[in-house]
C-alpha cells in the first residue's frame, strides 16, 4: 500500500498545489499488477478504441517525441500507435499542447483508466475550462497551476496525487461503462479509495506537455486501518464544503464516512 498520508494533510480539507520531484522512468515501469492492468486495457481499447485513444493533428508530433522517450524509459520500443501504445504502458497518458495564443489545451491522448470522465470530452479545452466543474478549485490554485506549466522546464518532472471514492475496484469508470454508484448504507469493504499518481514534465522537441495518471484502488477499510490516515481522512471529510462533496459523489454517504 503506498503511503497515504499525503492525501489528506493534517489540516482542514482546501485545494492544494502540492507537487515533488518525479521520476518519467519509474513512474512507468512496470509493476506487480501490471499484468493484470495490461490485459484489462487490452480489453478496453480492443472493445471500443475510439473511446480511450484520441490523437488530435496537433498531438501528433507531442506523440511522437513520447513514444520515442517512453521506449528509453521502458527499455524497450512502444508502438507509435495509441491503441498499441496503450497496451503496452499501465499508465494512462494525456497530452497538452499550446495553442495559437500561448495556451496549454488537451490534444490527445491515452485515457483507459479514468474516473467518471471521458478522454473525448475534454479535446481542445484548457486546464481551466477542465476544473471549471470542480467547486471552488480555480478560484483556490487554478493561476498557480497556469503559472507552474509556464514556468516548469523540460527535463523535470512533477508528481501529485489525487483521490476519490468508488463503490467497485475496477480500474476503468468510463462514463460509457456504467459504474455503481456510492450509496448510503454502503459497508467500508464495499467501498474503494482510488489513488490517482500523476506525472507532468515537458516534452523537449515539441514543447508538448506530458500529464501521466497511474490508478491504485485501496479497500477503505484497509485503508483506514492506519489510525493516523483515518484521523485526517475524518477531517477531511467532515469539513469538505457541500459542493465539492456533492461533485465527488460523496454527498449521501458523508456522515456514513465519518463513522468508519
Amino acid at each position: 500500500m503506498s503511503d497515504l498520508k499525503d492525501l489528506f494533510p493534517e489540516d482542514d480539507f482546501g485545494f492544494r498545489l502540492t507537487l515533488r520531484r518525479s521520476n518519467p522512468a519509474e513512474f512507468f515501469s512496470p509493476t506487480a499488477e501490471g499484468p493484470k492492468m495490461l490485459a484489462e486495457r487490452s480489453r478496453w481499447l480492443s472493445q471500443s478504441p475510439a473511446d480511450y485513444a484520441i490523437m488530435t493533428d496537433s498531438a501528433k508530433a507531442g506523440w511522437g517525441e513520447f513514444v520515442t522517450l517512453a521506449s528509453e524509459w521502458r527499455g524497450e520500443s512502444i508502438s507509435t500507435d495509441p491503441v498499441q501504445a496503450g497496451q503496452q504502458l499501465e499508465p494512462d497518458v494525456v497530452l497538452l499542447c499550446r495553442d495559437d495564443t500561448g495556451v496549454f489545451r488537451v490534444a490527445g491522448g491515452v485515457v483507459v483508466f479514468p474516473s467518471h470522465w471521458a478522454l473525448a470530452e475534454k479535446i481542445d479545452l484548457t486546464l481551466l475550462e477542465i476544473h471549471g466543474v470542480v467547486p471552488g478549485l480555480n478560484a483556490a490554485i487554478g493561476p498557480a497551476i497556469d503559472k507552474y506549466l509556464d514556468k516548469i522546464k523540460p527535463g523535470f518532472a512533477a508528481g501529485r496525487p489525487n483521490w476519490g471514492l468508488a463503490a467497485t475496484d475496477a480500474w476503468n469508470l468510463h462514463p460509457a461503462v456504467n459504474a455503481p454508484r456510492l450509496e448510503s448504507g454502503m459497508p467500508a469493504d464495499q467501498i474503494w479509495l482510488r489513488v490517482e499518481r500523476q506525472i507532468l514534465t515537458p516534452l523537449p522537441q515539441t514543447g508538448a506537455m506530458l500529464f501521466g495518471i497511474r490508478i491504485e484502488r485501496i479497500r477503505l477499510d484497509h485503508a483506514l486501518s492506519d489510525s493516523a490516515v483515518r484521523r485526517r481522512f475524518h477531517r477531511t471529510i467532515a469539513t469538505m464544503p457541500p459542493a465539492v462533496a456533492a461533485y465527488k459523489g460523496l454527498a449521501d454517504i458523508k456522515s456514513d464516512l465519518l463513522q468508519i
